[in-house]
């Protein structure tokens, strides 16, 4: 990862929820070949905003945009995984594709481990193996061979989970 990639990660304010929503329709695009969903009529994801309430509501919640070059690169959006309070989860992580490869996602990685240190878990769709990659070989940039890689049921969705801790 080169060192001039220069990212920040800003909290969202409940101001600029509307901007995480807009992004939020791009990042379910990316998703929609895995999960075969496609747009209503009015050429919209049905996204149901309401999931992100608890980001504004909750002290274990965190949302922020990534920032890269001054610019809107992604967002992700991290929490306090339920029923195991001390495991912090990436429940939302996308970065738009003209900012995809140059070591942003890596970085805003780097960063959250660094603002939040414990317990982390990271939880990918079966069918998502590039997404898959990109976590595998952040992990093993950021952490080295420090995580656990297991395939589980979450819900009703079998997913692979890396697990590792970002120390003390």
């Amino acid at each position: 990862m080169s060192d001039e990639v220069q990212v920040t990660l800003v909290d969202i304010e409940q101001q600029a929820r509307p901007a995480l929503e807009n992004l939020f329709q791009y990042y379910v695009y990316d998703l929609s070949g895995l999960l075969a969903t496609n747009p209503g009529d009015d050429g919209r994801f049905d996204v149901d905003h309401s999931a992100l309430d608890a980001y504004w509501s909750r002290d274990d919640h965190h949302p922020f945009f990534i920032i890269s070059g001054g610019e809107l690169a992604g967002f992700a959006l991290v929490r306090k995984y339920p029923n195991k309070y001390r495991v912090y989860d990436i429940e939302q992580f996308f970065v738009l594709q003209r900012f995809a490869r140059q070591g942003i996602g890596r970085k805003a990685l780097q960063l959250m481990l660094e603002r939040f240190h414990g317990e982390w878990q990271i939880r990918v769709l079966m069918e998502n193996t590039e997404a898959l990659g990109f976590w595998r070989s952040s992990l093993q940039s950021i952490v080295g061979r420090a995580y656990q890689w297991s395939l589980e049921m979450d819900g009703e969705l079998k997913m692979h989970f890396l697990r590792f801790d970002s120390g003390n």
